[in-house]
């Protein structure tokens, strides 16, 4: 997925990708909205969200969805 996504990046185009595999997209994504049953459970600069809380996406995510229901 990132070596094609890659491709596409050097443009100013906008992809959306539906994944639950965070690791493998998260050094190329920009922004990001987590959405559990429909419902954005979190949205936001992918980079701001790294800094403000110091974790991975993946951490993130799992912190996101560890009381969904």
């Amino acid at each position: 997925i990132s070596t094609l996504i890659r491709g596409f990046r050097e443009g100013e185009q906008t992809i959306i990708i539906s994944t639950h595999e965070i690791a493998e997209i998260e050094n190329i994504i920009d922004e990001v909205v987590f959405i559990d049953n429909g419902r954005i459970k979190l949205i936001g600069n992918a980079e701001d969200l790294r800094q403000e809380r110091a974790m991975s996406l993946v951490e993130i995510m799992k912190e996101a969805f560890r009381h969904a229901g």
